[in-house]
């Protein structure tokens, strides 16, 4: 019997509500990559799948048949709002490194200014030295 791991893998994916393969793979905290290998090869980690998506029937990982969750099912309206409250804390997440590229970059630039003072400090400093050494 030849099993097609992929028809798994879009119903698990189609059943979560995941359009996109990286929202899929984030989900399952595989990377992208690792995904598209699992769908060109056919294949995946049974045990990453198992552990990810709750109350999986073993049985449909093994053979692609028969209920897909066994017990309590997770209805489709949950599963976007999640997707949706994970892409909104994903834009959040870039405007935070944004933010922080930004405060680095002040950071920087006020110690560009401060060593300048004090470099003026310095020389008024041995300005009023010098004066004072004429006088």
């Amino acid at each position: 019997m030849n099993l097609d791991k992929t028809l798994i893998l879009n119903k698990l994916k189609n059943y979560y509500s995941f359009k996109k393969d990286s929202d899929f793979a984030r989900f399952l905290e595989i990377k992208p990559q690792t995904l598209a290998s699992w769908y060109s090869r056919g294949t995946f980690d049974i045990d990453i799948l198992y552990a990810k998506c709750n109350n999986i029937s073993a049985d449909f990982l093994l053979t692609g048949k028969g209920e897909m969750f066994k017990g309590i099912e997770i209805p489709v309206e949950n599963a976007k709002n999640l997707v949706e409250k994970m892409n909104l804390l994903e834009e959040q997440n870039e405007i935070l490194k944004d933010s922080k590229t930004q405060l680095q970059e002040i950071i920087v630039l006020y110690k560009e200014k401060i060593e300048f003072i004090e470099r003026k400090l310095h020389d008024c400093e041995d300005e009023k030295k010098h004066i004072k050494n004429i006088s």
